[in-house]
């Protein structure tokens, strides 16, 4: 078992909450691990999934037939409750009872798709609950089980879906991934009936790791029209397999672009999208699979630290100076972070960093390399091999 770093029973004693994270993060077994006394509503189960669906209001009934066993502290686990939006309704209900009553009844609504909450027109329960998101293991969740102990080659190449870093036939295990989800979350879900064009979007968009992304670009190379390729690139977002990372605006001296660039939510899954199945160390592949693994580690940096109001942007001015990720808090930038792969760095390696902190003097600045060790330049830049630098996102 990997030690996973979430506190959701500290953000449950505070407010219900919605958790999203993509299918197979691992959400379903640290419920249980942390939750082994909560209603669980399945919506996964056929038959759980058929009655709510024509009746809704059952799951009040369900809900005072646990809380007649008068447990402790209430816990209703609602599991991919985007299959039924409608009953939002009614845990808006009971969430607006629970207050009246002055009870402490709390509700987890977990799922893998906005999108479906999100066309119902559904107001995520007007302010209710909060949003928590769920990823793949960091790399510390990922080194925590020493049976395993993956390389920092291993996690570029493969990911952190935890059924994939512990199974042996991880290519295949990948390969269904891409194959579950156009099925489930494409074909299901009616995005496009024009499955092959939206496999070679994949492929498109894949190739686009960690690049300015270009609607009209892509558009081209999979003949589809602008406005298809801008909304397909939403359902990757809705569905949480990509996101798209904002151009830190906030700067005077060097005006700023302010086009996003892309990534997935693992770096396994791109991988596996191009049929990347054994990266070498000294290709510009690894180059940008190691990006998008920093990527998705500071992503789950600021998901495990939500109370911190952390965000990420990347930064890079009209005239080209450019740094790989700006973390914020509240706001305010307080860590420019550049990812280089290769082992000899250069002084144009250190430029973007240099230009970003013309404008934020105090900000901490930190290179991440696949270094031997770490030093502290003069300039205040430090350089630090990448296995430190993960292990230092912690909460």
């Amino acid at each position: 078992m990997f030690t996973r770093s979430y506190n959701l029973l500290g953000d449950v004693l505070t407010e219900s909450f919605f958790l999203f994270g993509p299918r197979q993060t691992g959400k379903t077994t640290q419920l249980a691990k942390e939750f082994p006394k909560a209603l669980v509503v399945d919506l996964l189960k056929p038959g759980v999934a058929r009655e709510l669906n024509a009746k809704p209001e059952l799951l009040s009934e369900m809900i005072r037939q646990y809380l007649a066993k008068s447990p402790q502290f209430p816990i209703v686990i609602i599991d991919e409750v985007q299959k039924i939006p409608t009953l939002l309704d009614v845990v808006q209900s009971e969430i607006f009872e629970a207050e009246v009553k002055h009870s402490n009844l709390r509700f987890i609504l977990t799922g893998s798709s906005m999108r479906r909450l999100l066309s119902a027109g559904q107001n995520l329960l007007g302010g209710r609950a909060g949003l928590r998101t769920f990823w793949p293991l960091s790399y510390i969740e990922a080194t925590s089980d020493p049976k395993l102990a993956p390389t920092i080659g291993e996690l570029v190449q493969w990911g952190g879906l935890p059924t994939v870093i512990k199974s042996a036939q991880r290519k295949a295990i990948l390969r269904r991934y891409i194959d579950v989800y156009i099925e489930l979350e494409i074909r299901a879900e009616g995005v496009t009936r024009n499955l092959p064009k939206f496999s070679r979007f994949l492929e498109i968009a894949a190739l686009a790791t960690g690049q300015q992304i270009s609607m009209r670009g892509v558009a081209s190379d999979v003949a589809l029209s602008e406005s298809t390729v801008t909304s397909w690139f939403g359902v990757l977002e809705d569905t949480l397999i990509g996101h798209l990372l904002p151009c830190y605006q906030e700067t005077h001296r060097r005006k700023a672009m302010t086009s996003k660039k892309f990534y997935f939510f693992d770096c396994g899954l791109s991988n596996a999208i191009l049929n990347r199945f054994s990266l070498s160390e000294a290709t510009p592949e690894f180059g940008v699979a190691m990006e998008s693994y920093v990527f998705q580690n500071l992503k789950i940096y600021c998901a495990q630290n939500v109370r911190e109001n952390l965000n990420l942007f990347y930064w890079r001015s009209v005239d080209h100076k450019e740094v790989d990720f700006i973390l914020t808090r509240d706001g305010a930038p307080f860590w420019a972070i550049e990812v280089k792969s290769g082992e000899r760095l250069k002084e144009a390696d250190f430029i973007g960093i240099k230009a970003f902190e013309e404008e934020f003097p105090q900000i901490r600045k930190t290179l991440v390399a696949r270094v031997a060790t770490s030093s502290l330049r003069t300039d205040g830049i430090e350089v630090t091999p990448i296995e430190e630098f993960l292990r230092s996102l912690k909460l």
